[in-house]
């Protein structure tokens, strides 16, 4: 998960002009103690050829998340892209669809118990 810091330089690398938008970790640093009614799921993107960098943003935010108390439908999900900036892999369209069938069904059922 990057840092406010992290997100500026990489936007400056490429020319663009810092956002100011708030990144992953402040988005979950904001979310009210809603711990009785939403589901929480999470996925990062990674680039092809560098398959083998630590770590997952996806995994690290769930971790956030399951931390302050909040219900995860899955544990975070990894999808690969051409470039920085992609496009999705082709395969990499259907492990989403399949992931996503997944969180809908997980979800019901979770919902179901409450």
């Amino acid at each position: 998960m990057s840092r406010p810091q992290t997100r500026q330089e990489a936007q400056e690398r490429l020319g663009e002009r810092p956002s100011g938008l708030p990144g992953i970790r402040e988005f979950i640093d904001r979310l009210s103690p809603d711990r009785e009614v939403r589901l929480y799921a999470t996925f990062d993107t990674r680039v092809e050829k560098v398959r083998h960098l630590p770590g997952s943003a996806a995994h690290a935010a769930a971790r956030a998340l399951r931390h302050d108390g909040h219900r995860l439908v899955d544990r975070g999900a990894s999808f690969y892209v051409a470039d920085i900036e992609g496009p999705l892999l082709p395969h990499e369209r259907d492990r989403a669809r399949e992931w996503g069938d997944r969180l809908a069904l997980r979800s019901l059922q979770m919902l179901q118990r409450t």
